[in-house]
């Protein structure tokens, strides 16, 4: 395999790595999952960065809309996300695949509203840059821009997910 495509597929591998991280810390904290459910979902998530023409973007979106989501079930006692392997299936109206209309209307309104809900792209933005350059300048970067935002929960959700992926292999 030439060199500039097994670098692109390392990075997919990452990035699939960094999401699950992401998601597996803001929408199931405290869930441990079998082997057979991380594999379906982790196999939802890398056709995702498969499919998309831009990973990085792809990977911005996919943070963005996992945070959109948790806003979704707490707003309202009741609601919950079905296992991942349910919710990342694109079979799945209710799951990742409708939070892409959330998204771009969120994208819509920021072109409105310069800075609209900002915290959450910066979370998203500064998080790819951690799991593109796992160092301690880019954490303690998102940590500035995130204290800056007065964005405390989202910083929360940073940490978690830094642990996650450097520290839990599942």
């Amino acid at each position: 395999m030439p060199a500039a495509r097994l670098r692109g597929r390392t990075e997919i591998i990452e990035y699939c790595r960094g999401a699950w991280s992401f998601a597996h810390t803001i929408l199931w904290p405290e869930q441990q999952f079998d082997n057979v459910e991380l594999e379906r979902a982790k196999v939802c998530i890398q056709k995702y960065f498969d499919n998309a023409t831009d990973q990085k973007k792809a990977f911005i979106s996919f943070c963005q809309r996992v945070i959109l989501a948790h806003r979704y079930i707490t707003a309202q006692p009741g609601r919950f996300v079905p296992n991942p392997s349910i919710w990342f299936n694109v079979n799945y109206p209710q799951g990742f695949v409708g939070t892409n209309d959330w998204l771009s209307n969120i994208e819509k309104k920021r072109e409105e509203i310069p800075g609209y809900l900002q915290h959450i792209l910066t979370a998203a933005e500064q998080y790819v840059e951690y799991i593109e350059h796992p160092t301690v300048k880019s954490f303690n970067a998102c940590r500035r821009k995130l204290l800056e935002q007065n964005a405390k929960s989202l910083l929360q959700f940073y940490y978690n997910s830094i642990l996650h992926f450097n520290y839990i292999k599942y």
